[in-house]
């Protein structure tokens, strides 16, 4: 039954249809009470997702929806063919099911939510070339408690027991195949910009495409400024920021000196979550790669 009514959801029938709503309604009432676990095909693989994960209407009213993923990843390999892969707030590994519909690159799978642990170990299972990394990211060891809603994860710092939170440098130290890995995902509602900073040494060494959600409503639940992140970038080298819609849909590409142009660009995507960035951040290095995007997208 509950397979049935996913099923109704991503079919064929048109979004603002009775039809449609009637099944919607359908599947939060059996979310709230039971959430069960249904099978999803996403490009070549057949995951199993909670059927309150919205990942499948998104991509039913986006079909581009986190295309641009996977399609960075192929512009990437394109230039460096022995390429692998960081991807940090894995979730129930729907990015790599998206990724590996472009490459079949090494992905180490970062995910501290026990929620989505067991679906990214059970979607991933077949794939030889997926580490999984069971741990948070930031920029400083602390505890952290997670809080769970339609897909989405939201951590918090701890004043009791919790989850500690380890920096990309610990984690590369145990996962050393990955130390040169020239892709750097993080999707991780809010606590992005943490990350990032935490991965100061990385970036400097490796000087790898960064590929993370930008959005100021999440990040201020963090005490984040937000933009303060684009002068950190700059400093480190990163010229140009790539920027698209949560839809998945290219925006234009913009250089990272323009402060004003990116506090305007902050204030209109602070939206109470309802619509956030996703940015690709390039290296005054791999400037050349840019191209390769967009004739991808």
């Amino acid at each position: 039954m509950y397979q049935f009514i996913f099923n109704q959801l991503i079919s064929n029938i048109p979004l603002k249809s009775y039809k449609f709503k009637f099944y919607m309604v359908l599947r939060n009432l059996v979310g709230k009470f039971f959430n069960p676990k249904i099978s999803y095909k996403l490009g070549a693989y057949d995951i199993i997702i909670p059927i309150t994960h919205d990942l499948p209407i998104n991509i039913k009213i986006y079909p581009e929806y986190n295309q641009n993923l996977g399609k960075i990843a192929k512009a990437i390999e394109e230039k460096y063919p022995s390429n692998s892969i960081i991807d940090v707030g894995a979730n129930i590994g729907d990015s790599v099911a998206i990724i590996h519909k472009y490459v079949k690159s090494p992905i180490l799978c970062i995910e501290g939510n026990d929620l989505y642990l067991p679906l990214l170990r059970a979607n991933t299972s077949s794939l030889t070339n997926v580490c999984i990394e069971d741990s948070f990211v930031g920029d400083e060891e602390v505890v952290v408690s997670t809080h769970s809603s339609l897909g989405t994860a939201f951590i918090e710092k701890s004043s009791g027991d919790g989850i500690k939170v380890k920096k990309i440098s610990t984690i590369l130290d145990k996962h050393p195949t990955f130390k040169n890995s020239k892709l750097f995902k993080t999707d991780t509602d809010g606590f992005d910009n943490k990350i990032l900073k935490g991965a100061k040494a990385y970036f400097n060494e490796i000087k790898p495409i960064i590929f993370f959600e930008y959005d100021p409503y999440f990040l201020s639940k963090q005490n984040e400024i937000g933009y303060d992140i684009f002068g950190y970038l700059n400093n480190l080298g990163y010229s140009d920021l790539m920027l698209f819609e949560n839809t998945g849909r290219y925006i234009f590409t913009i250089n990272t000196e323009l402060e004003r142009e990116l506090v305007e660009l902050h204030n209109y995507f602070n939206q109470n979550g309802e619509k956030y960035m996703d940015i690709c951040a390039i290296h005054e290095n791999d400037k050349d790669i840019i191209q390769k995007i967009i004739k991808l997208l």
